[in-house]
């Protein structure tokens, strides 16, 4: 059976990367190849002295140049309060070769054996992270550079909430033990728990409904908590479209509740014209047989027929969506009405060009049709 989220335990449900440090532990000392600007030091120096922070970046990854500016500028506000070191994966000589690689305004080595990298991102490679490091030695976070920002401010003014982030962390580790063994009803116990410590996580029902469905087989069950979350939160998206894959990978295209869940979302979201116009046209640009027809026709209909519609453009975008599952469902008059109506809307708007055309279509596909009738009715004469 194929998975609904892959990537669940790394993405949807986690806060961070899973790493080899534990959260609150001694952080592991440095074990780095040859440095190529600044001052040696070990983390074992920086004890009681500073907080640590270590970039990790590679190269040819175009989101580590990106941060390079956004480091310096932490290393130079915390420049009395933080060491930074910024760690290349692989060889000086490779490192070297990115035209980056000295402009950090911190001191740079690199880790040509990956022994470092090994130490605190192994189960994730994901470029560029940091870890922090408390002056108390203790791994405080490990995470992406698009949050290090944010934490680092929070530590550095005592807001840091490192007990919560230790259990978020054994949490993890915990739920991917188990998920490796494939031990899935342990799984679930570990989730539950957790969420009956924080009920008002979402992502926790999601993944519980994901592990139920997806490797449990209790489709029936996973729906449940999904239903029971969108009754709590009836405008939180991310629940219907869980529950939306749940019965796409777990039920055949005529079972009702499929088509039930889309009467459903275009009801919860007729005042999101945008969402609904965004969902019934990624749809339809899945191969065939994928998706229901009849589903996508209620979301392009709530879509149309939206009071929240903000001006011609997106108007004239529901009625393309509208037209366009007219035409899949074989009614291609009514889709010439819906066509021509979006073609004169979006006049002077990026999409003209491809309204335009899928009206001519429309009309031509109609005229072919008719001529088809003729030919048909003469050759029985």
């Amino acid at each position: 059976m194929k998975r609904f989220f892959p990537g669940i335990l790394l993405g949807l449900l986690l806060t961070g990367f899973l790493h080899g440090a534990a959260i609150g532990e001694t952080a592991p000392e440095l074990d780095l190849g040859p440095w190529m600007q600044g001052e040696k030091f070990r983390l074992a120096e920086m004890r009681g002295k500073k907080v640590t922070v270590l970039h990790f970046w590679k190269t040819g990854c175009p989101p580590c140049a990106k941060s390079v500016p956004m480091i310096n500028e932490l290393a130079a506000l915390y420049r009395n309060k933080a060491a930074f070191l910024a760690i290349g994966a692989g060889m000086p000589q490779e490192l070297r070769r990115e035209k980056h690689w000295n402009a950090f305004r911190c001191p740079v080595v690199s880790d040509s054996l990956l022994k470092t990298v090994q130490l605190y991102m192994p189960e994730n490679r994901s470029f560029p992270m940091d870890a922090v490091i408390g002056k108390d030695g203790k791994l405080l976070w490990c995470g992406p550079t698009a949050m290090l920002a944010e934490v680092l401010g929070s530590i550095m003014e005592g807001k840091y909430d490192l007990a919560a982030a230790a259990s978020l962390d054994r949490f993890n580790r915990e739920m991917k033990s188990a998920m490796d063994k494939k031990a899935y009803e342990n799984a679930l116990q570990i989730l539950r728990a957790r969420r009956k410590a924080f009920p008002g996580d979402t992502m926790l029902a999601v993944a519980e409904a994901n592990i139920l469905a997806g490797h449990c087989k209790k489709t029936d069950e996973a729906l449940q908590v999904l239903d029971r979350e969108i009754a709590k939160a009836p405008q939180l998206y991310m629940l219907y479209q869980s529950k939306m894959e749940i019965l796409r990978h777990t039920v055949p295209p005529e079972d009702p509740r499929r088509l039930q869940l889309y009467q459903d979302i275009a009801s919860a979201f007729r005042n999101r014209p945008r969402l609904l116009i965004q969902l019934a046209s990624g749809m339809m640009r899945q191969k065939a047989g994928s998706y229901d027809l009849l589903g996508v026709y209620h979301l392009a209909h709530a879509a149309y027929h939206s009071p929240a519609v903000r001006d011609k453009e997106e108007r004239g975008k529901a009625a393309a969506a509208l037209a366009r599952i007219y035409y899949y469902m074989g009614m291609p008059e009514r889709a010439m009405i819906y066509q021509a109506e979006a073609a004169d809307l979006l006049k002077k708007t990026s999409e003209a060009r491809r309204s335009a055309n899928d009206l001519a279509f429309y009309r031509s596909t109609l005229i072919a049709a008719e001529a088809v009738k003729k030919l048909e009715a003469e050759k029985k004469k």
